[in-house]
Parts: structure tokens; sequence; C-alpha cells
């Protein structure tokens, strides 16, 4: 519909906006033997528009999952493909080697409860330079945080809500650990450095 073309190109636009910031912290996660990912509520299409109009296409090299609706959440999603879809290579201990971002407490607290590690997101604006430079440390890719820098910390638009960034190729650690801790989790050491990373945001229309 024209109102659902609109909403799509005011996504791109705010995507393009932040692509200054997303491209190379991005790409420092790839080049790292990480794997990105997204899961969606949105539409699939509305997605890969988004991501392939701001020129991160290419950077996103795991499940680009649409539509991502379900009783179970967006745990539910990652452990059917870890069990069944492109996740299938992490194995047997697959949901402790994912990364969850959202800024929904209930995703959050649906993927802990299955052992999924949770990083939780500003619940306005999206992740901020320093969320990533928080996110690096405990993967333990400090020596990536300089590569990747901006200079001056400034604010960059809103985030667009898309869905689920996702980083995989990981190390087991500790079952549903939380970093940062936050009000409704109970401190826990931080994912090794390979872990998977699968990051959530809010519904959008389709």
């Amino acid at each position: 519909s024209p109102g659902d073309a609109a909403q799509r190109c005011r996504k791109q636009a705010e995507l393009l906006e932040r692509t200054p910031l997303l491209a190379p912290r991005l790409r420092a996660l790839r080049d790292a033997s990480l794997t990105l990912g997204i899961i969606s509520k949105s539409s699939e299409r509305t997605v890969l528009g988004a991501i392939s109009e701001a020129g991160l296409r290419e950077l996103f090299d795991g499940p680009v999952l649409g539509s991502a609706v379900g009783l179970e959440g967006k745990a539910g999603f990652i452990e059917e493909l870890i069990r069944h879809g492109p996740l299938r290579h992490l194995g047997s201990d697959g949901l402790r080697r994912v990364l969850l971002i959202d800024d929904d407490v209930r995703e959050l607290e649906r993927a802990r409860q299955r052992g999924i590690q949770t990083y939780a997101a500003p619940k306005e604006g999206g992740l901020q330079e320093e969320d990533f430079d928080e996110i690096f440390s405990c993967l333990g890719l400090v020596q990536w945080i300089a590569r990747v820098s901006s200079g001056p910390m400034q604010t960059p638009p809103p985030m667009p809500h898309l869905g689920t960034m996702l980083l995989a190729n990981a190390s087991p650690s500790g079952g549903g650990t939380s970093w940062p801790p936050s009000p409704w989790a109970s401190p826990a050491a931080a994912p090794s450095s390979s872990c998977a990373l699968l990051a959530a945001a809010a519904p959008t229309a389709p």
C-alpha cells in the first residue's frame, strides 16, 4: 500500500543516516569471524530493502528472517535456526553461542530462560557508539574499538526498528548470561570472544 511504501522509504532514509556509525562496526565484527544476521517482525522485503539501500547487505552473512512473530518470541526462532536452519553448525550447545540484543525485556527474558546470552539495547534510539564499545569489550575485541572509532561522540539518528542482528561462530560460554547487568537480570560472566550475536528490535509495520 502507499502507506507501507512510505514507511519503507522512511526507514531506509533513517538507516542511511546511521550507516557511518554502523558500517565500520559491523565490518569489524565480520572481520573477527562472527556471523551477522537479522530476525525481524517486519517483512523480509522491508528489511532487505533497507539494508541494501544503506549498503549494508553484504555485511549480513547469516539468516535474514522477516515476519518473525510467534508465541515463543525471538527465542523460538533462534532455536529453530539452530536445530533445523542455517545455524545448525553451532551444534548441540548452539543456544549458548548466541547473543541476543533487544530493547524488549520480555524477549530478553525468554532468551535467557533458554540459555541464550543477552544484551539490553537502549529503549530509544537504537545502539549507540558506547553500546558497540561495550559489546566489543565483552566479546574480547577491545583492539577493534580504536579501529572503528568515529572520533568525538556524536548522538546518531534513531535506529529504525528493523529487527534482529546476528553474530555466529562461537565457542560456548555460560548459559543464559546477560551483560551488562540489568535490573531484571543477574550479573554474569561476559560471553567469549567468538560468541554468536543476535540483535533484535521492536516490532514494526510490515
